[in-house]
């Protein structure tokens, strides 16, 4: 099954996420990367090849099976207390891509994803409804930038990709240039936790309530031919704008 959907992904758009090695790819329209029962998720494999599965556990666990994007499954979270988590040392660099696709259902400041420390000091990631806004990117310690993800429609799916160089952020909105930032990162973050759906477990004010469709994470700064076949490859995947 993941062969075949990467090859379905690749064809539709000429563009497979593989050749660019990503450092975690999570995609819930490969569903045999998905370990569930009743629906209810215990665990999301990562595709990249490093092993950077997130699980969770008991009323924490995301649903499978009853939602679709485009045809194709999509994970479902509650915005009360689902997650999926991987506790393990990785280290950000200062140059990564975050891409996702999603649709918040529910709820304001969801994190949708983020690479946090264990002591929540060091951040970065991705959040809707934060402040009323559709989408907005955050980083803090090393540095501090944060800014809104352009005009996204809050109430649909959306592709979004940031793109940090090392000294400034930028995003792609649905294909489109989305904004910029200068950002103080001047080091690399040493993070401990990978989440998905929340900040953390338990739920609190930071719980998503959303359909998350796919996560891909480079740790690179992606640009021209690369940034756009990620872009078209997503969007045409899962029938963004």
């Amino acid at each position: 099954m993941t062969a075949v959907m990467r090859l379905l992904g690749a064809k539709a758009s000429g563009f497979d996420p593989m050749s660019l090695t990503p450092d975690l790819w999570l995609d819930a329209s490969d569903t045999a990367t998905i370990t569930s029962s009743s629906g209810a998720v215990s665990q999301w494999d990562d595709k990249s090849g490093n092993g950077r599965h997130v699980s969770s556990s008991g009323s924490e666990r995301p649903t499978t099976g009853s939602a679709t994007q485009n045809g194709l499954n999509v994970l479902t979270f509650d915005g009360i207390s689902s997650v999926l988590l991987k506790n393990s040392s990785v280290t950000v660099p200062t140059t990564y891509t975050i891409a996702i696709v999603a649709t918040p259902t529910t709820g304001t400041n969801d994190y949708l994803f983020s690479f946090k420390s264990t002591a929540n000091v060091g951040q970065t990631g991705i959040i809707s409804g934060y402040s009323s806004k559709a989408y907005e990117f955050f980083q803090t310690t090393p540095g501090s930038a944060r800014f809104t993800l352009g005009a996204s429609n809050a109430t649909g799916c959306n592709t979004n990709i940031v793109v940090h160089n090392g000294t400034s952020v930028s995003s792609l909105v649905n294909g489109a240039s989305s904004g910029s930032s200068s950002s103080g990162a001047s080091s690399s973050l040493s993070a401990g936790r990978i989440t998905v759906g929340n900040y953390n477990e338990g739920g609190g004010g930071s719980a998503a309530g959303s359909n998350i469709a796919e996560i891909v994470v480079y740790f690179s700064a992606l640009s021209g031919a690369n940034l756009t076949g990620l872009s078209n490859y997503l969007r045409t995947k899962w029938g963004t704008p």
